[in-house]
């Protein structure tokens, strides 16, 4: 399972990958749904995400060929 912090957050979160070796796709989806960053992350541990500017809430979308699509929501305050 991939681990999402700090979150709440200001700025940036950091999804750890450090469980798993295979690449993944992240998508970052504001709260009507449109793609705001999308990323390809192919090696393990943290990868910073740099959210927007606008507080709200947001949801990471991670995909991997190996494992279920997971959907962690982000709130930036």
């Amino acid at each position: 399972e991939i681990q999402v912090y700090p979150n709440p957050t200001n700025d940036i979160v950091f999804a750890d990958f450090s469980t798993s070796d295979d690449p993944y796709t992240l998508e970052l989806t504001n709260g009507h749904g449109r793609v705001v960053r999308r990323f390809v992350v192919s090696n393990t541990g943290q990868f910073p995400v740099q959210l927007p500017e606008e507080a709200g809430i947001y949801y990471l979308r991670v995909v991997s060929e190996l494992e279920l699509p997971q959907c962690i929501k982000v709130v930036k305050y």
